[in-house]
């Protein structure tokens, strides 16, 4: 993996998730066994395209299924990689 080769720090989400859970785990556990932690995953939601037609990120046009995936995930992400003063 080619982040390994520059001593970064990873982690996956897994997009649409819900759609196919078998392949959906397949993935983590791939992740899993290459040391990648799986941060979130968010779940097909057609406000995802009601908020795009909006010009809106989804977070901003309401409380839907993505949304709240996506803000677990951020909320993850925080957690996992803290931004480091300097």
């Amino acid at each position: 993996m080619l982040a390994t080769q520059f001593n970064l720090k990873t982690a996956i989400c897994i997009n649409k998730a819900d759609i196919n859970a078998e392949m959906s785990d397949q993935i983590a556990h791939e992740a899993e066994r290459l040391g990648v932690a799986v941060l979130g995953r968010i779940r097909y939601d057609d406000a995802v395209t009601r908020a795009q037609i909006k010009r809106l990120a989804v977070v901003e046009d309401g409380d839907s299924l993505a949304a709240e995936d996506i803000r677990v995930l951020w909320e993850n992400v925080q957690t996992a990689m803290p931004l480091k003063a300097g």
